[in-house]
């Protein structure tokens, strides 16, 4: 099983935006232009660790570390806490950029949870399915 801490201000990735570059052209680029630098942090923490990119089905689990909110709420679900799935986006992205797994498509599981937490940043787990399944009825 793969586990890295990755720490950070973990970002979403979420929608895309249309452009039009001079030529006339049509691009797309991400809504939250901060995804890209979260994304990039992400994928160097886990470069020194993609030895054999795993092939088959795999199990991920994604604990978020959110930074702690300036304003005590009862329940701190907030547009500021962003969207678990639009989170995972950006680490399932970062998990195929940087050779752990070919596609995000390989994952038959995912587990995401987020906290807020004095150390934001993420925890990554990663481990093919059949090893998951061999643990689990053991």
């Amino acid at each position: 099983m793969l586990s890295v801490w990755i720490p950070g201000h973990p970002k979403p990735q979420g929608s895309k935006v249309a452009g039009r570059r001079k030529d006339g052209s049509i691009f797309m680029r991400e809504a939250n232009k901060a995804a890209r630098p979260w994304r990039s942090v992400v994928i160097e923490a886990l470069k020194p660790v993609a030895t054999d990119t795993l092939d088959g089905a795999v199990r991920v689990h994604l604990h978020f570390s959110m930074p702690i909110l300036k304003k005590p709420i009862p329940h701190p679900i907030t547009r500021s806490s962003y969207d678990i799935d639009k989170l995972a986006r950006s680490c399932l992205d970062a998990l195929t950029i940087a050779g752990i797994i070919k596609d995000d498509s390989q994952v038959v599981t995912l587990i995401a949870t987020k906290e807020y937490s004095e150390r934001p940043g993420v925890r990554i787990q990663v481990e093919l399915f059949e090893d998951f399944l061999e643990r689990f009825w053991e």
